[in-house]
């Protein structure tokens, strides 16, 4: 299917790797611009990282707000106050910080997406210490089945990839995607669902 990307310019961040770099990759080859950044936090390298890619892009007309960090698996009152302050800064202030400065100005349509579980190399090494954690053994295959049977179970019996989100992202960033506005967009196998 023909999304309609060449020619438009795109700021990723967190897209050093992981998801970022997959929906970096997926957009690129759509025929987009694509300016990759890390994680940033403060306001001063919001803006000079927005301005650099805008000095090199002309404007910016995709956006993804992909920068986040996780923490290693552990239980809730094990992680110290100053932990949760640092993912608030880097997982929701950055991207208000970004979305206001591209928003600047313009109309423009914004979504949200919320993947469920997807095979990056952060994923992978949770996954494998809860494996080590539960006696699930070493054997990959086996400790994938056992997340999807036992641990997040989903109609489509897999986990997502990096592609499956690459490639929502680019639908909703391209012109097909022009009338929804203010969604978010579960990537889950249907996971979210199997809950209730």
């Amino acid at each position: 299917m023909e999304l309609h990307l060449a020619g438009k310019r795109a700021l990723i961040t967190g897209s050093s790797s992981g998801l970022g770099e997959g929906i970096a990759r997926v957009l690129a080859a759509e025929g987009a611009a694509v300016v990759v950044h890390g994680d940033v936090t403060r306001d001063d390298e919001v803006t000079r990282v927005f301005e650099k890619a805008t000095n090199f892009l002309g404007s910016i007309d995709i956006l993804v707000n992909n920068a986040g960090v996780g923490f290693d698996v552990r239980g809730w009152d094990d992680l110290e106050p100053h932990e949760w302050t640092s993912m608030w800064e880097t997982n929701v202030v950055s991207a208000v910080r970004f979305t206001r400065l591209a928003l600047a100005g313009t109309r423009i349509t914004v979504n949200a997406i919320t993947p469920g579980a997807v095979m990056t190399p952060g994923f992978e090494k949770a996954v494998r210490a809860l494996a080590t954690q539960f006696g699930w053994g070493e054997d990959w295959d086996q400790i994938v089945h056992r997340v999807i049977t036992e641990l997040l179970p989903n109609p489509t019996g897999r986990l997502g990839t990096i592609l499956d989100v690459g490639n929502l992202v680019a639908f909703l960033a391209s012109p097909l995607a022009g009338y929804i506005n203010g969604a978010d967009v579960r990537i889950d196998g249907g996971s979210s669902s199997s809950f209730m």
